[in-house]
């Protein structure tokens, strides 16, 4: 008998020491761990949505030919691979872009493989800044600078398909340099 109530003794000590049948706050410790780890219940995703829709504006889309002026608002002038000096938007089609440069700039002591690098590499930038403004097409004509809007001497062409001198920017400096 004396063994019995030992081992009841034994065990009911242990019962206490690990805590079972206890009302402690550990199990909802842990529950509330959880939750914090895995966010929030479905149903508070789909109540927050809506709250935050009608706190936000509408943002208006812009217009195509705004998205390009955005765009070319960020190109350099008088830096960079081609040295441009001005360019001319289109009032037709706002993704045709020409751009201006002194024919001492662009002819001298590069050789036309240069020319067509210096090229493409402002058409790259450049069409990089318009499809940040949602759009993606664009076409850059590349001529002479002159004190009139007149297109004149055109040196290369840059579009989607291919960036191209002409016969007058792949042939010799018009300028003594």
């Amino acid at each position: 008998m004396a063994l019995r109530l030992r081992n009841a003794l034994l065990c009911l000590t242990l019962v206490v020491i690990s805590g079972c049948g206890s009302t402690s706050n550990d199990t909802s410790t842990a529950t509330s761990t959880a939750a914090a780890r895995t966010g929030p219940t479905p149903a508070a995703t789909d109540t927050a949505p809506t709250a935050t829709a009608a706190t936000t504006p509408a943002r208006t889309p812009k217009s195509p030919k705004q998205a390009y002026s955005d765009a070319y608002d960020e190109l350099p002038f008088r830096s960079g691979p081609l040295n441009v000096e001005q360019i001319l938007l289109s009032d037709d089609d706002p993704s045709v872009l020409d751009v201006r440069v002194t024919p001492r700039a662009f002819f001298c002591s590069r050789p036309a493989a240069e020319r067509l690098a210096a090229v493409r590499a402002y058409y790259a930038d450049a069409l990089a800044k318009v499809r940040q403004q949602g759009q993606d097409k664009l076409t850059i004509r590349v001529s002479r600078l002159i004190a009139t809007g007149e297109i004149r001497d055109v040196y290369a062409d840059a579009g989607s398909r291919a960036v191209t001198l002409t016969a007058k920017g792949a042939g010799a400096p018009p300028v003594a340099c």
